[in-house]
């Protein structure tokens, strides 16, 4: 276990890449890095997937490096979002904890944002979209097994996710629009 005399200061033994690339967090900076884990992959047994994308470690990481920012100071916080989309309940809990955060946060969006992560760039209230990258709003991908009730009762939950995130950008586009 490193030792750290406070959060923003680092000892010897734990320098700031450390946090960057273990924790995806760069406490002087105030700089959060979303990027998809290969690891993940790794330990689902996913050969072949390029980002994972979005799911339950990363937002659970993306989550405490929001609290802990904001517990640090008031500065804003700036993330770097690299990923292609991902698990929808896990994006909407990154969503969450984004819109809820009580000091302003800009998302810098590298390659692509597509899927759940166009949906987390919308919780931002600067977005930023690099030259190169693209913007792809769509219904996710579903599927459901089991019984009949229960094929049911998955419809109408992913129903519900779906109009929860069509909300989201509706409520930016009427925000735009009142400011044109």
């Amino acid at each position: 276990m490193y030792k750290r005399d406070k959060l923003t200061k680092y000892s010897k033994e734990f320098s700031a890449v450390d946090y960057i690339h273990d924790y995806g967090l760069d406490p002087e900076k105030r700089e959060i890095y979303l990027f998809s884990r290969e690891e993940f992959a790794d330990k689902q047994g996913v050969d072949d997937v390029e980002e994972p994308g979005v799911e339950y470690s990363l937002a659970n990481q993306l989550i405490k490096n929001i609290r802990i920012l904001a517990s640090l100071s008031d500065d804003s916080i700036l993330i770097h979002m690299k990923s292609n989309g991902g698990d929808c309940t896990e994006g909407m809990a990154i969503y969450d904890a984004i819109i809820t955060c009580p000091i302003p946060v800009t998302i810098l969006n590298y390659t692509h944002a597509r899927s759940m992560t166009s949906t987390i760039l919308q919780a931002a209230d600067w977005r930023v979209m690099m030259p190169h990258s693209t913007f792809m709003f769509h219904e996710g991908d579903s599927t459901a097994s089991g019984t009949w009730k229960q094929v049911l009762t998955e419809m109408e939950h992913q129903t519900e996710q779906k109009r929860q995130m069509d909300e989201v950008y509706i409520d930016k586009l009427v925000i735009l629009r009142a400011c044109v």
